[in-house]
């Protein structure tokens, strides 16, 4: 088993914990008033028994709180990674206005190895555009006004294909009957609108170019980063949880929008409620 450990430093009240348990996605026990040594919240993938990833979050000395990302050599976690869930922790230490005063890499059976920083794995400063790493895509704040003007079309946009190229200022063209193309602008691929029976089926926006190398841990890390942030533009999803670990989904009376993570990018698809 191999553990990241961090320790972690700051005042947090109960409303901060929450919110750092939260966007970490922990089972919440114990209250920051508990002992030291206490457990305030967990996540596992895998087996319950021998789980193949896990988060724990305790209690340690005054303002000091300990984090752990465990993962098993065996097998591969999925469909989360510690890669994501490292992601993750990055957001909500940032939003919970703590900071990370030690890092520890242990591996069972050996000793531990202090972090020196310098490791790729985990990071606590959370890219506002990927751009910085050569992958051309939106920022996570135009990600974020994006999907809010979605949620928000008027209904009038599945009537009326100019509609939406007319909303968002996207050139568009007809290239086959029932298709028409958007140029959604930098940074990302062609845009799409399904159309059928003269009423919208769909629109597709990527909002990534295809990532380069395949790149698996940065577009799930970015996957991850993203859903987060729409959870808060948007509020926790009121869809059924769904059964496929690439996408995340929020709905209104008129529209369901997802986020959906592909072999190759991400992209935003909205489709209308009849």
């Amino acid at each position: 088993m191999k553990r990241l450990l961090l320790t972690l430093t700051g005042r947090l009240d109960e409303l901060q914990l929450d919110e750092l348990r939260k966007a970490i996605g922990l089972n919440a026990t114990g209250t920051v008033t508990d002992p030291v040594g206490t457990v305030l919240g967990t996540r596992s993938e895998g087996d319950p028994a021998l789980p193949t990833a896990k988060l724990t979050l305790w209690r340690g000395d005054t303002n000091e709180w300990l984090l752990a990302v465990d993962e098993s050599p065996v097998n591969p976690p999925y469909p989360a990674s510690p890669a994501a869930w490292r992601g993750l922790a990055a957001l909500g230490i940032r939003a919970a206005g703590l900071s990370i005063s030690d890092r520890q890499e242990i591996i069972s059976g050996s000793q531990e190895v202090p972090d020196t920083g310098t490791s790729q794995e985990f990071s606590d400063h959370v890219p506002s555009d990927a751009t910085d790493r050569g992958w051309p895509r939106l920022g996570y704040t135009e990600v974020m006004v994006l999907a809010t003007r979605l949620v928000g079309l008027d209904p009038s946009w599945r009537s009326e294909p100019g509609l939406v190229a007319e909303t968002f200022g996207w050139p568009i063209r007809e290239p086959a009957p029932g298709l028409f193309q958007l140029d959604t602008g930098p940074g990302t691929a062609q845009g799409y609108l399904y159309w059928r029976d003269g009423r919208a089926e769909g629109l597709e926006i990527p909002i990534s170019m295809p990532i380069p190398d395949d790149d698996e841990l940065q577009l799930t890390y970015a996957f991850t980063l993203l859903s987060t942030t729409l959870d808060e533009a948007l509020g926790r999803s009121t869809e059924a949880p769904s059964t496929h670990p690439r996408e995340n989904a929020w709905a209104n009376d008129d529209l369901r929008l997802t986020l959906l993570r592909t072999s190759t990018d991400i992209r935003l698809l909205v489709i209308p409620k009849r």
